[in-house]
């Protein structure tokens, strides 16, 4: 018979030892992942999050051929739902190039915070541990995980808040990692023309404190999004000041900023925008350029990291067609004056 002490001791060990009867039992399995309910999460949750982990890795590995990092011991990454991670809900713990165990909260975001989570899966990362400590780091797991989920939730905020006044690298030391999120919006951008994995090997791969690829593409991204930009469906644009079509602008630009302005209610003509700064811009600055009938947008952006002050002269030289109308009136009266001339000497001769 089986004494009452080995008993107490036999359920203590069974609350107690890893893999025991009580874990197993509230452990679900996918092809690639084994799920913990450490803390009691509903079923509603784990039958969502068992289906999501699942569909978002296939996604990841077969469509877009991201390269994960294995599980460190075992065939299956181990997954535990408990309330100690993060508000984006998921938590990636690395082993030497591998993957220990993961992490989701209770009442994460599925399937946001799946997507967010699971591409930190990706070797890149694991390489590069301290990638959080940069601004383009952070801002590209941001931008990859809402163009790959078609789900924008900060990206926008990029347009949102105006983003575009503020230099990256300044603004994530006074916020860092969270602060770096609508910035995502330029990685967003650059999956239009880059692969995940080359645009995570430009930012993860860096070592140095500014990283030279990003900024080239920051500033290409903030004098191109005068036209707008599609970030889940929905056409952004930036902030536009209204000027006369003769103004002189100072500006005070810190690096990596842009400005945007509009000159209305413009008549086929000629335009000229001088401009006494470091600065580059969508239109040919510097020029006389020809216009056509309705408005001009105007880009202004510092590609420098340093602050620029600016001076823009906008000069616009009239209508052509108004001066050629009045050219052609003077024309017209010079005509019928020579007319009336050569009328009133004929009538003199004849008398």
């Amino acid at each position: 018979m089986i004494s009452k002490r080995a008993l107490i001791i036999g359920l203590i060990l069974s609350l107690t030892l890893p893999g025991s009867v009580t874990n197993a039992q509230t452990a679900i399995s996918t092809p690639n992942f084994i799920i913990y309910n450490e803390v009691n999460a509903s079923s509603e949750f784990i039958g969502k999050l068992s289906y999501f982990i699942q569909y978002v890795y296939n996604d990841y590995v077969i469509n877009n051929r991201l390269s994960m990092m294995p599980p460190c011991n075992g065939s299956k990454y181990i997954v535990y739902i408990t309330n100690n991670v993060s508000d984006l809900g998921g938590y990636v713990s690395y082993g030497p190039l591998c993957i220990s165990y993961i992490e989701f909260n209770s009442n994460a975001n599925i399937p946001y915070s799946v997507y967010y989570t699971l591409l930190h899966m990706v070797s890149y990362f694991a390489e590069a541990p301290d990638y959080d400590s940069k601004w383009y780091g952070v801002a590209s797991s941001v931008g990859l995980t809402e163009h790959l989920s078609h789900m924008c939730n900060y990206v926008n905020l990029f347009f949102v808040d105006k983003y575009w006044l503020r230099n990256p690298y300044d603004y994530f030391n006074q916020y860092p990692y969270y602060g770096a999120f609508p910035y995502g919006a330029l990685f967003y951008w650059l999956m239009n023309q880059y692969t995940p994995q080359f645009i995570l090997a430009m930012t993860l791969n860096s070592t140095q404190s500014t990283n030279t690829w990003v900024n080239v593409e920051y500033v290409i991204f903030l004098t191109s999004i005068i036209h707008g930009v599609y970030l889940c469906g929905t056409l952004y644009k930036p902030t536009f000041t209204v000027i006369n079509p003769n103004s002189t602008l100072y500006l005070v630009m810190p690096g990596l900023t842009a400005r945007y302005f509009v000159v209305n209610g413009l008549i086929n003509g000629v335009l000229t925008i001088n401009v006494y700064g470091n600065v580059t811009s969508d239109l040919v600055i510097n020029r006389t350029i020809f216009v056509t009938n309705g408005s001009v947008y105007i880009a202004l952006v510092n590609p420098t990291l340093s602050q620029e002050l600016v001076k823009a002269v906008v000069t616009y030289h009239g209508s052509t067609m108004s001066r050629i109308t009045n050219q052609y009136l003077i024309l017209v009266l010079a005509v019928m004056m020579l007319f009336l001339t050569i009328i009133l000497l004929t009538q003199l001769r004849n008398h």
